[in-house]
């Protein structure tokens, strides 16, 4: 036998025999006598849970109190482990929840689907943008005036949770309205605007989908009845659909550091840069975010979205009509950013860096 494999073997025997000392005995050395698990086999020195909160106190000084509230096992006291631990309109920042900071500016150069741009990847493009206010009324503040007629017979709860089917006693034309957005040309989800206001028209395949329009056509229609969801005036009874003349301009407005006003700007096409914060959380069947807007970040909305891409500190610049979801005839509208409600092509609505 060799002075190595001699060695080996006493070294062996000793580990044997040391064994019982190293692991945890009857006697647990810990004051307060609750047999701590020792993961690296050294004495355990005492880490007493001082605050008799139930946190894994890591060295017996400092309690590791949850400070916050949120039932987490703070680490050393501190307010936050994560954004989890923060409000929406904060991060956390070595421990600690701050404001979240705002480093985005508005890509002037994206206009969305205004503009001539490939269909295949812009679809429902067209016309060119202008900040230029329409100047012609063509018939969409009747239909309005129609519809909050017809919902006086309705009560408040009635209006913002259920569907309701709002047939006209006399037809309304429409002449020449200018197609602002496009959210789904199948079953044709369009947005009109003119001098007085903006106006949704949605007509699912089983209604009878008309000929196809895109955004800077003028579009002629007969208006024989709407649908009120939950609030969200819809025109979905008509006739006479025609389309004429194409590549009109389209009227947009600049937000700057102005706030969504859900009067000003419903159904409108507003342009506004601004970032993603928090996490995001469920509103329907979609994902929504806070979205902080403005030079500083100082105004604060909805960011709604089909996307599962979207992430908490982006960068986005929105240019689409504003919404509202419960909608506009509820009790306290709130003004939305919303590519959602272009189910098939809502990026084609926003940017995102």
């Amino acid at each position: 036998m060799t002075k190595r494999t001699v060695l080996a073997a006493m070294i062996g025997i000793l580990s044997l025999a040391m064994g019982p000392v190293l692991g945890c005995s009857e006697d647990d050395p810990s004051e307060n006598d609750n047999q701590n698990q020792n993961t690296n086999q050294q004495e355990d020195v005492g880490t007493e849970d001082v605050n008799g909160n139930g946190d894994p106190d890591v060295n017996g000084e400092n309690g590791d109190p949850d400070v916050n509230g949120n039932g987490d096992p703070d680490v050393n006291g501190d307010e936050c482990q994560g954004n989890l631990d923060c409000e929406d309109h904060e991060v956390c920042d070595d421990g600690e929840c701050v404001d979240a900071p705002y480093d985005c500016e508005l890509q002037d150069w994206y206009f969305g689907q205004i503009g001539d741009h490939d269909q295949d990847s812009v679809p429902g493009s067209g016309g060119s943008a202008t900040t230029e206010a329409f100047e012609e009324s063509t018939g969409l503040q009747d239909v309005l005036d129609a519809i909050e007629d017809e919902l006086e017979e309705y009560t408040s709860d009635e209006i913002s949770e259920d569907v309701l089917d709002i047939e006209f006693d006399e037809p309304i034309e429409v002449e020449d309205a200018t197609v602002t957005a496009v959210g789904y040309i199948l079953d044709a989800f369009y947005w009109f605007g003119d001098a007085d206001t903006g106006l949704y028209f949605r007509a699912e395949e089983g209604d009878g989908v008309p000929e196809e329009a895109r955004v800077g056509d003028l579009v002629s229609f007969t208006v024989e009845g709407a649908t009120v969801f939950r609030g969200t005036p819809q025109v979905s009874q008509y006739s006479d659909w025609t389309v004429g003349e194409s590549d009109q301009e389209v009227s947009y407005i600049e937000l700057g550091d102005d706030e969504l006003d859900i009067d000003a700007h419903y159904n409108r096409i507003v342009r506004v840069g601004g970032q993603l914060i928090g996490n995001s959380f469920d509103c329907g069947s979609y994902n929504c975010f806070n979205m902080v807007y403005g030079s500083e970040g100082q105004h604060e909305t909805v960011f709604r979205s089909a996307s599962d891409f979207d992430e908490p500190g982006e960068c986005i610049t929105f240019i689409g009509p504003i919404t509202s979801f419960p909608g506009v005839y509820t009790e306290d509208p709130g003004a939305q950013v919303s590519p959602a409600d272009a189910p098939n092509f809502g990026g084609a609505w926003y940017w995102a860096d």
